[in-house]
Parts: C-alpha cells; structure tokens; sequence
C-alpha cells in the first residue's frame, strides 16, 4: 500500500513534469480519443443520458469536458491538487458545467452520498495498489450513486504484458513496483467482480479488451455495475 501522502506528492510531480514538456494532459490525444470511444459506447448501454456524473481520477479534465459537452454536469475527484487548479483554470475558462474537487477516493466523502446518476472510473482504480483502499474507493462510488443510478469502470488488468526497466510485478500483491513503491495494481477479472459485488455493486455488462492500446496494451476491463438492490439494469450485455 501506498500512503496517500505518497501517492499526492508521486501525482503532483508528474503533472509538473508534464507540464515542463508541454503537455497539460495525463494522456496524450490519440488516447484521450480512444478512452472517449469506449465511454461513447458503454454511458448508451446505461440508459443515462443526463444529469449528475462524478468522474474519479479526473486529472487535469481531459474526459471531464467532453463529458459536459455529451449533457453530463460533472464532479472531478483527483488526489493532485496541481491537476484539480489547472482543471478548474479551464472549467472557469470555458464556461463548462463542472466542478473539481482535491480529493483521495479511498477516503469517504458524505457530501456526494446518493447524488448521482453516474460514476465514471477513468482509469483510476488501477493506481489504487491497497486491497483495503480498493474495496474503500468502490465504496465511495456506491454511497454516491442514486438508487437508480450506474457506474462505468475502466481498468488495467490480467497478467502484465510488459514490465519497464527498472520495475518488477510482485504475484503475491499484483502490484507493479518501481523504486519500492506499488505504481499500479493488476486485478484479475473474477477479483474485481468480488470487489465489486463487496461494495455492494452487481455487474450487469462486462467487456474484457485483450492488449488494449489505451492502457499500453495490458488488458482491461469494462464493466457497467448498478447497486445491488437497484432497479433492474437498463444496461444489458455479456453479463458476469
């Protein structure tokens, strides 16, 4: 596990970084584009097509204000507060209907309790290297939704397909290690549909995307979940 702390300051010096060279994104354009597509074809497949979506893992907004352009009204969380005030640089640049908020999710937060109609994991649970921290994040997502409401995941997971110089996958975690810290996490799929359903989440559409280029070609999983108990899914698929 990796301290919050930790984890802030780590994202804090790569949006610096980043911003050093020019590049105000966490993920390059043609990505950006890719991740974007998906959304496209999963937030149909939820029969939610307005309202109130909080986006976890915002970042700097690079899904954040497309999102408000397909209708949503969109809360950010990041845990980089250099990200969180670029974001709101642009938000209040471009009139966009969103609001951003430094915040870690594995930490609860009840002032988003049963507010909306969706929650978008933008590629943020992987980073979330704790199991403990992980079932905590999905349950933040869950006290947010409306009874009627849906999550999309998007996530790394399956076996790495290719480990950086200077890094080592430890089996027993499933963590990615560089430099003695945890940098992501890989999640097999039947662990996350337990994580999941522990959160209080049933999966009603789940896609597996082998060698997907948005996550550099490690696998990831899709997934629209609704709250157990819910109504009956409007989104329907190739289930779990």
């Amino acid at each position: 596990m990796t301290s919050p702390s930790v984890s802030a300051r780590r994202f804090d010096s790569r949006y610096l970084a980043r911003f050093a060279a020019a590049r105000m994104d966490w993920s390059d354009e043609p990505t950006a584009r890719e991740v974007l597509g998906i959304l496209d074809e999963l937030l149909p497949r939820t029969g939610i097509t307005r309202g109130d979506l909080l986006e976890l893992g915002c970042g700097t907004g690079t899904i954040t204000f497309p999102l408000t352009e397909r209708g949503y009204r969109v809360t950010g969380l990041d845990i980089s507060a250099v990200a969180v005030a670029h974001a709101r640089r642009r938000a209040r640049a471009s009139g966009a209907e969103a609001t951003f908020h430094v915040h870690d999710i594995t930490t609860p937060m009840p002032a988003l309790a049963g507010r909306f109609a969706l929650v978008v994991d933008s590629l943020a649970l992987h980073y979330v290297t704790g199991a403990a921290e992980r079932l905590r994040a999905v349950r933040l997502a869950r006290s947010a939704l409306a009874p009627d409401g849906a999550m999309v995941v998007m996530t790394m997971c399956g076996e790495p397909r290719r480990i950086p110089s200077g890094s080592r996958f430890d089996p027993r975690t499933r963590c990615l290690e560089s430099g003695g810290i945890a940098e992501c996490h890989y999640a097999r799929p039947a662990d996350l549909v337990d994580l999941f359903r522990s959160a209080g989440l049933r999966p009603c559409h789940t896609t597996l995307v082998e060698g997907c280029a948005t996550t550099g070609d490690q696998d990831m999983y899709l997934a629209i979940l609704r709250p157990a108990g819910g109504r009956p899914g409007a989104a329907k698929g190739d289930g779990t």
